[in-house]
């Protein structure tokens, strides 16, 4: 399968989270290493859509939210060639190690109950990706079910900022930090 050629790809997803260095998972000096910078967000913005949208995606896993895809292909830098090869796809939203979001026609930012590209916690376990209670999450976009349940794409890191996987959870599975709270670290 081919995501559609007319997909739109969300400025604010480059802007406010691929090329803004972030505290985990940082994608930003990656990005920069192939040459992508806030400066130039227009070039990588061209480049997904010229390199990316055409490589064929495998289905994988599905919720209410979405059908998630992996597609691996590789992004060639305005400095160096390949800046990646494995990238998750989620109902035409490109996330996974280095992620771009891809609109889809039910997301909408009006009403949201959490800010996009922030740190919110778990309040209930994911087995199924042996996420726990607890467990500290990026936001990365919003949906909103057929149902109408609202939710998010989750982005979860290990301790030292790599993707461990990327999926969704409803918004009442979801809460803000508190000042009162401290992080730990756990065995996977």
């Amino acid at each position: 399968m081919k995501l559609p050629a007319d997909t739109s790809i969300a400025e604010d997803k480059l802007v406010g989270y691929l090329l803004l260095a972030q505290v985990r998972g940082d994608k930003s000096v990656f990005l920069a290493q192939a040459g992508y910078v806030m400066e130039n967000a227009s070039q990588l913005l061209h480049d997904l859509r010229a390199q990316i949208l055409p490589v064929d995606a495998v289905q994988l896993e599905s919720n209410k939210f979405g059908q998630y895809y992996e597609i691996c292909g590789a992004l060639t830098g305005p400095k160096w060639g390949e800046a990646g090869c494995s990238h998750d796809l989620d109902d035409r939203t490109l996330v996974g190690n280095h992620k771009v979001r891809y609109t889809h026609s039910r997301q909408t930012e009006d009403g949201m109950k959490f800010k996009l590209y922030t740190d919110v916690v778990l309040t209930c376990d994911l087995p199924e990706h042996r996420l726990r209670r607890g467990d500290i999450v990026k936001l990365i976009d919003h949906h909103v079910a057929p149902d109408g349940t609202e939710g998010y794409s989750i982005e979860v890191f290990n301790a030292v900022g790599d993707t461990i996987t990327v999926t969704a959870a409803p918004a009442v599975a979801l809460e803000a930090l508190r000042e009162d709270e401290v992080l730990c670290a756990r065995t996977l």
